[in-house]
């Protein structure tokens, strides 16, 4: 069904933990800022020593957070242990939809892209192209089979999962992450592409 390349190595892998709001944040700042101190994450989420411990505790315990080497980061003081988002610790499907083109990618928890197909859309009809989002999900599934979420993007507008206007793809009133999450198995969101690429490069750069 594809043409490109589909690489990766199969590893077992756990659901999305439950993580409160306060550990979410937490994740979010090692994720944008890269390996960072705990005092720095407390400052920047003004959290106390012993809620910030307890926090990160949990995040290691659960694979996302590791904690390795130590950098001065200050001016005074000594090396501060550093915490680093563990990449592998879980993998993420992505779809970017053409009006006759579906490329396809399996990216870690650090967004780096460590598989990818492509195929042609025989049409623009929804059921056909629901139906290859699930057989290119189905296909790097087979290296990656803790694929956590999915995320498609798409030219044209799109509100709570549900595109409304998609010039290439001429579709209105799609409820398109319903119908993805339904044929993979997976949570589902789906962006407008320019809005996705602009978020991305905030998050990562």
């Amino acid at each position: 069904m594809s043409s490109g390349t589909l690489e990766g190595r199969a590893r077992a892998g756990a659901p999305w933990p439950q993580l409160p709001e306060a550990a979410r944040e937490v994740l979010l700042e090692a994720l944008v800022h890269g390996p960072i101190s705990r005092a720095e994450i407390a400052a920047r989420r003004q959290l106390s020593r012993p809620t910030l411990s307890r926090i990160t505790r949990q995040l290691v315990a659960d694979g996302l957070l590791i904690e390795g080497g130590t950098e001065l980061r200050s001016a005074t003081g000594r090396p501060s242990e550093l915490l680093h988002v563990n990449g592998a610790a879980r993998h993420f499907f992505g779809v970017k939809l053409t009006g006759d083109h579906l490329y396809a990618v399996v990216t870690d928890l650090n967004a780096e892209v460590v598989a990818s197909l492509d195929t042609p859309l025989r049409s623009a009809d929804v059921t056909e192209v629901v139906g290859r989002i699930a057989e290119a999900a189905s296909a790097l599934r087979a290296a990656f089979p803790d694929l956590t979420a999915a995320g498609v993007t798409l030219a044209g507008r799109v509100r709570s999962g549900t595109v409304h206007g998609s010039a290439y793809l001429q579709w209105s009133g799609v409820p398109l992450a319903d119908l993805v999450a339904e044929a993979t198995g997976l949570p589902t969101a789906v962006a407008n592409d320019v809005q996705a690429l602009t978020a991305a490069e905030h998050w990562f750069g």
